[in-house]
């Protein structure tokens, strides 16, 4: 047979197959030739060859008829991380590059690879280093491998827990496959992640106290006179608190409620403090105790925090009579 040489991009590498000596009537023979590609040889091209020999009864030559192959040649794949998100576990969550969670908190990790060559990158799987391993753990298993066709990503992702408190954890991603064609290994270069940070939840203390009209504390206030009963709350967590919310309660006790703390709901930051206030007035003598409950927002996680303090007791006594003599 002929050596179906086709292009200059395309060159034979190897011997050139023996000649096969003897055919008899429906026998075959196979010949094999070893071409290489040359760079930029990418495209579709065509081999085309034929067989050319003797008619032994006749001694007449012979030949073939022509036959054609086409080759696809493609360039390699190569895989690049196109992109590292995180995103809370919540309801229309945003995926962000950088992210700021609780402890205790779920968040999902994704990552985009992209194949830029055109050859199918086979059983592409990305790899993450977390630069402070023990502060996060894995919720679940690790993503399947995929195969990435030319030219398109495929995305992975990864559930973990926030373990401990963390100004900034960073996590590099690097990638691995194998071209379809070639079976040759391929990686993709490194890339490091936005700043993950891990923050102590929302933690609400609190400071209740009584006070008369001219401001000072009291445990004893007089029927009909205006006193006051301050709640001073702090959030002792990093996370910030929203919508905190106090409400106070004095059961059965005859109290009337001449104002309430306006804005009744606020925002507290890390180690911030603010004082809600009731005006108040007893109609009738006696023991109060006043209980304060509500919650807050951990602004994180979205999860509640719970606000209580300390039952304040009061006693209400009839107001001073003035004698006069």
């Amino acid at each position: 047979p002929t050596s179906p040489l086709i292009s200059d991009k395309v060159r034979l590498f190897g011997p050139t197959p023996l000649q096969a000596s003897l055919l008899q009537p429906t026998e075959e023979a196979t010949f094999v030739w070893d071409y290489q590609t040359k760079a930029g040889s990418k495209g579709v091209y065509t081999f085309t060859g034929k067989a050319n020999g003797m008619n032994s009864s006749a001694e007449t030559s012979i030949t073939s008829n022509e036959v054609s192959v086409k080759l696809t040649i493609q360039t390699p794949a190569q895989l690049v991380i196109e992109n590292i998100v995180f995103q809370k576990t919540l309801p229309n969550s945003l995926a962000i590059d950088a992210l700021t969670i609780s402890q205790e908190q779920t968040f999902n990790i994704g990552v985009v690879v992209r194949n830029t060559g055109e050859a199918v990158a086979e059983e592409v799987r990305p790899i993450l280093s977390i630069d402070a391993p023990s502060k996060i753990a894995i919720v679940g298993g690790e993503p399947a491998p995929k195969n990435v066709p030319g030219g398109t990503v495929a995305a992975f992702g990864w559930t973990y827990t926030g373990k401990s408190a963390a100004p900034s954890i960073f996590v590099t991603v690097n990638a691995s496959g194998k071209d379809r064609n070639s079976a040759s290994s391929i990686t993709a270069p490194p890339k490091i992640s936005g700043a993950l940070t891990i923050q102590t939840p929302s933690r609400l203390t609190t400071k209740m106290s009584v006070l008369d009209s001219n401001g000072l504390l009291t445990e004893m206030v007089g029927t009909n006179q205006t006193f006051f009963v301050r709640l001073e709350v702090t959030n002792e967590g990093q996370a910030k608190a929203v919508s905190v919310e106090p409400k106070l309660d004095f059961g059965l006790a005859a109290i009337r409620t001449v104002s309430s703390p306006v804005p009744g709901r606020l925002d507290l930051s890390e180690k911030e403090t603010k004082t809600f206030q009731w005006s108040l007035q007893a109609s009738r003598e006696g023991e109060v105790n006043f209980t304060v409950s509500g919650q807050g927002i951990d602004i994180n996680s979205q999860q509640p925090v719970r606000l209580e303090a300390e039952p304040v007791k009061v006693t209400v006594i009839p107001p001073p009579t003035l004698v006069v003599n």
